[in-house]
């Protein structure tokens, strides 16, 4: 990076200081780093400013093939991350690197000295604390899945809301299903997204698996499809948010292979997120065989190669139940579900394959624009290798239908819902749910070697545990320190 736009940069850094005090404070404040070793000078008004000159001083001298760098920054220059090690260095980097260092030399003796630090400490201790069922209230019911219940959960420490999943270890045992379980788990520690539900915390009892998620209040998009059909706008809004979704997904090599308007949720305001990764893996070489929901399978789920196995696959699926799902949400059925769909086979799971495998679906011009067609119908290709999405989520995004969006800001959530839901529990009711049927497992027994397989299940998302920490030191700037009780059950009892 040139001089001149470094002195440009401190430039504008220094009229963004803070402007109590006189202009002549922040002109004759701090004389910075010279010969590798700087000073600090502190205006009137009590702040420490820098000038536009002492900056670019600084972050020449920081850059990491300096001399300057390789003595009193070169902690500093370590705590980079990896990222930025792995990369050419540039501006920012640089910067970060004065900022630490400025830090370490002139601050951080007297802040390991002071009350701020202590509370550091007590923080990231409780960051590494397991979670149990003890540390969060159990509310309704919102779900059933196939392993047991989703209720609405409070965390008791922070009174943050939560969806907290349980699963019965010894039903995973009944089906089979401890891959399956153990690569959910997997697969959201590394997820984050505001377009796909994540993991913020998981634990385990004897019996049974947790995962706290992210609440989503607004409902499913099935359930809001049986009470209305959607609009063009509203559907555009949602298959845009679907899309970055699935994006990240599959930018994490991740195959969602579940996607239906039962899976998506919508939050309070109307933004939805992708649920349920019960079904999701990782892509490989060798992934093959069925997997989701009949009517949403794409055809190579369905077909097998001349030698009789089943064959592979890879993201495309994820873009053709895509496309069924935009075709669903602006028509009220899969295109492969409908009365058409059953009337080629007897049987009705079969006449859906018959139908992934044969039907035309119909785009009539009442619920399908022409740019709404034009998308479904190039997602819905049969051949995943000329399937919309094949290369990349870029390709979607730049079809017509999706022309007005504007791809930063949706991204940055910053896009206003065509949709919000009342301000009610958007869910079937308890009766409808039903209850977790624990007769079902009456005689499995888990062994020692069965149990080891959960070892390393549980996980603090350690973003989660961090914003619940600042939303308590705002709590307690507004309303002043908590004033515990020998019983209290306080939620803010351990911090």
């Amino acid at each position: 990076v040139s001089g001149d736009v470094v002195r440009r940069l401190g430039s504008l850094l220094k009229r963004k200081l803070p402007t109590s005090g006189s202009e002549s404070d922040h002109e004759d404040s701090l004389n910075s780093v010279r010969n590798g070793s700087p000073t600090r000078t502190t205006s009137t008004s009590g702040h420490t400013t820098i000038s536009a000159n002492d900056l670019s001083t600084l972050v020449v001298e920081n850059r990491p093939d300096s001399p300057a760098s390789r003595t009193g920054s070169q902690r500093s220059q370590r705590r980079l991350s990896t990222e930025s090690k792995a990369c050419s260095p540039t501006l920012f980097d640089e910067l970060e690197a004065c900022v630490l260092c400025s830090l370490e030399q002139f601050h951080l003796k007297d802040f390991r000295s002071s009350a701020f630090h202590r509370r550091l400490i007590a923080f990231l201790f409780l960051q590494k604390r397991r979670v149990s069922e003890d540390d969060f209230t159990v509310l309704r019911i919102l779900g059933r899945g196939g392993f047991g219940m989703v209720n609405g959960c409070i965390k008791r420490t922070s009174a943050s809301l939560y969806a907290m999943k349980v699963m019965n270890k010894k039903m995973i045992k009944k089906k089979h299903a401890e891959k399956l379980c153990l690569a959910e788990r997997k697969i959201l520690a590394t997820i984050s997204s505001p377009f796909v539900v994540c993991l913020k915390y998981a634990f385990q009892s004897p019996e049974e698996l947790f995962l706290v998620l992210d609440l989503r209040t607004g409902g499913d998009l099935s359930f809001h499809l049986n009470r209305a059909r959607f609009s063009e706008t509203q559907v555009r809004f949602w298959a845009a948010q679907i899309l970055l979704g699935v994006q990240h997904l599959h930018e994490k090599n991740i195959v969602y292979r579940d996607l239906k308007p039962e899976n998506i949720l919508l939050d309070e305001k109307g933004n939805c997120s992708i649920s349920d990764l019960g079904l999701a893996v990782e892509v490989t070489p060798t992934l093959a065989g069925r997997c989701g929901t009949r009517g949403y399978w794409a055809p190579e789920m369905l077909l097998r190669d001349e030698n009789g196995n089943r064959m592979v696959y890879n993201h495309s699926v994820d873009w053709w139940s895509y496309g069924c799902l935009v075709y669903e949400l602006l028509y009220g059925k899969c295109p492969f579900r409908t009365s058409k769909a059953k009337a080629l086979h007897e049987d009705k799971q079969q006449a859906y394959d018959k139908a992934t495998l044969e039907l035309t679906p119909s785009y009539d011009p009442k619920y399908f624009s022409t740019d709404a067609a034009e998308l479904i119908q190039q997602l819905l290709v049969r051949d995943p290798t000329k399937r919309l999405g094949a290369n990349g989520a870029d390709e979607v995004k730049r079809l017509k239908f999706f022309a007005s969006i504007d791809w930063a800001q949706m991204e940055q959530m910053q896009v206003t819902p065509p949709f919000v839901p009342d301000n009610e529990i958007n869910a079937a009711s308890q009766a409808d749910i039903g209850s977790f049927d624990i007769s079902a497992v009456k005689g499995v027994k888990l062994s020692d070697q069965e149990q080891a397989a959960y070892s390393n299940w549980d996980y603090v998302c350690p973003d989660t545990f961090q914003r619940e920490a600042v939303e308590y030191l705002v709590w307690e700037v507004k309303h002043g320190p908590c004033t515990i009780g020998a019983n209290s059950n306080s939620c803010c009892s351990i911090l």
